[in-house]
Order: C-alpha cells, then sequence, then structure tokens
C-alpha cells in the first residue's frame, strides 16, 4: 500500500477516502471509510459482503493511528479483497483450469456428468484423470471431498519421496482441510498439507512440502532455517512470493470467509 487520500461524506460522522494497494495485477485504489464508535475498545478492520472496507475508532483514538493501522493491514486486506475476483464454485473452477499436479507434472482433468454423486477414476499413470459429478451437478463439498481422497495419495507419496531424496525422516504425512494455511509441521515428525496443493503448479507444490520437511531441522523462521530451505530450494523466496501474491484465489475454493483483525 502506498498511500491514500482522504475525501468528505455526506455523513460527517463518516470519513471517506481512498487508499492505493498494490497487488500482483498492479495497484489498484481501494474506497475505505473511517467511523467513530463509543462502543469500540480497540481499532477495527473489516470487510462487509459487498467488501466495502471499514476502519471502526474508539471515540479518543487520533485518525492517523487508524490510518496508520490500515496501512499495517496491507497484506490481510490484499487477500480477503482478492476473493471479490474469486466467484468461481469449484467446479467452476475446475472447468476453467482442468488441471492438476501430480509428481511434477499437470494432468489434464475431465469432469463428467455421472452418477449420484462425486467419483473419481484415476490410477497412477493413467492421463487424464476423470472426475464424475452427480446426474444433477457437483455438490462443492463432494468435489472437495473426492479431490482431497486423490490429494492424500498424490501428496503422501511425493512427500515422502523428496523426505528420503533429501535425508529427512517423516513419521506421518496428513492432507487436510485447512482454511489458511498451506501445510504445518509438528515436533513429532508430521507433516500436514492442504488438499488445494493438487491445484497450485508443480514446483509451488513441491515448495510447500519442502518448506515444511526443512522444518524438521529448524522449527522456526529464522535465516538459518531460510538458509536450510534454499538449499533445497534455489527459487525458495520466489515460490513463497507467487503464494503471497496468488494463492488466495486457490485458498478460497470450497472454504468459508475469514475472520477479521483488530488492533490497540
Amino acid at each position: 500500500m502506498s498511500g491514500w487520500n482522504r475525501e468528505r461524506s455526506p455523513n460527517p460522522a463518516v470519513k471517506t477516502g481512498l487508499f492505493r494497494l498494490r497487488t500482483y495485477e498492479g495497484e489498484a485504489d481501494v474506497p475505505y471509510r473511517i467511523c467513530r464508535s463509543s462502543r469500540a475498545r480497540s481499532i477495527r478492520l473489516s470487510i462487509d459482503r459487498h467488501f466495502e472496507v471499514t476502519l471502526t475508532l474508539p471515540l479518543r483514538v487520533a485518525e492517523s493511528r487508524g490510518l496508520e493501522f490500515l496501512h499495517s493491514k496491507a497484506a490481510w486486506l490484499r487477500r480477503h479483497l482478492s476473493r471479490k475476483r474469486q466467484t468461481e464454485s469449484l467446479e467452476e473452477y475446475l472447468l476453467n483450469h482442468p488441471e492438476v499436479s501430480i509428481h511434477r507434472e499437470r494432468v489434464p482433468l475431465v469432469l463428467k456428468r455421472g452418477g449420484r454423486a462425486a467419483a473419481l477414476r484415476y490410477s497412477p499413470g493413467q492421463v487424464p484423470v476423470v472426475i464424475e459429478t452427480g446426474a444433477g451437478g457437483a455438490v462443492e463439498a463432494d468435489l472437495a471431498a473426492v479431490l482431497r481422497g486423490l490429494a492424500t495419495r498424490v501428496l503422501e507419496s511425493r512427500t515422502l519421496g523428496l523426505a528420503a531424496g533429501h535425508g529427512f525422516n517423516v513419521n506421518r504425512v496428513t492432507v487436510r482441510n485447512q482454511s489458511s494455511r498451506w501445510g504445518s509441521c509438528s515436533t513429532s515428525g508430521t507433516i500436514s498439507l492442504n488438499w488445494r496443493l493438487l491445484l497450485v503448479p508443480p514446483e509451488i507444490q513441491d515448495y510447500v512440502i519442502l518448506h515444511e520437511l526443512a522444518h524438521l531441522r529448524q522449527m522456526n523462521h529464522s535465516e538459518k532455517y531460510w538458509r536450510e530451505l534454499t538449499a533445497l530450494d534455489p527459487c525458495a523466496r520466489e515460490r513463497d512470493q507467487w503464494l503471497t501474491e496468488r494463492g488466495e484465489a486457490v485458498m478460497a475454493l470450497a472454504r468459508g470467509r475469514q475472520g477479521e483483525p483488530g488492533g490497540k
């Protein structure tokens, strides 16, 4: 976010303005409004279902502090406003992006009208991957369940292969439906991955797996950790930036809305 411009509002209790938000598509001027509330105990930033941005300030908090808070939440705003572009259902997304990432390859995906419920037809090496949707149309949860089942097979195998190739000992691999995380690593050696990694490019999928494997040696994000990760993937910083800027549209598929940040 590079700056903001304040404008007058018909309601003197509400101020409006524009701030410039940097996105991977370029810069955009995003309207916001500032409201004062006698009930507010801290600064609140919210985005409603119409994607309107509201900054709520307690009565005694200076407007400049509120604008600093707004500025500090640029990454959060970028993620959540990106959902405005995400209007596709999971079925529509798969029809528009008919591929999944399996073992460093983008494998064609075909959706077919089928029986009563969604089902998968796939075996290793088979092209394309075929998902049969219900005769009356795919149900979001059914499609997500089928993809999660495929991801369990694919991501577990890929993780164990990368671990063996780089000398890591993995206790267990799980595939989950995390709402905001691509993966995690526990101190017991369990790697948990998001099923939506099937939908990102193969090099991004591998990056997330390597990111979690590196935590088996460094359970933090220190410079030492990043040296470890960069040794595994020399393009780690670029991959991480890709997820920050472009991963939210994929993460938003078959997922509810997230909470709003607050501050003091």
